[in-house]
């Protein structure tokens, strides 16, 4: 959160399937990752969506489609 520029006193809400710091601002996903919860972060509308390379298990179709929709929509999205 720190290297992305957010405040160490964000407030951070555990759903199920991620984190959304600052009432949706950022979303991390650090567990897992499908279309489903891909779905659902894009219905949270943040501005940046943050993730594991790890969590897409060499789904590259997956991946790319995820960026794509992310981009679509004006979401920043990043893998680490």
């Amino acid at each position: 959160m720190l290297k992305s520029g957010r405040n160490i006193n964000s407030t951070i809400e555990n759903t199920n399937d991620y984190y959304r710091i600052n009432d949706g601002e950022m979303i991390i996903a650090l567990s897992k990752i499908d279309e489903k919860i891909v779905d659902s972060i894009l219905e949270d509308k943040p501005r940046v969506c943050i993730t594991l390379d790890r969590l897409f298990k060499n789904n590259d179709q997956l991946k790319t489609n995820t960026l794509l929709q992310m981009k679509d929509v004006g979401i920043e999205f990043k893998v680490v």
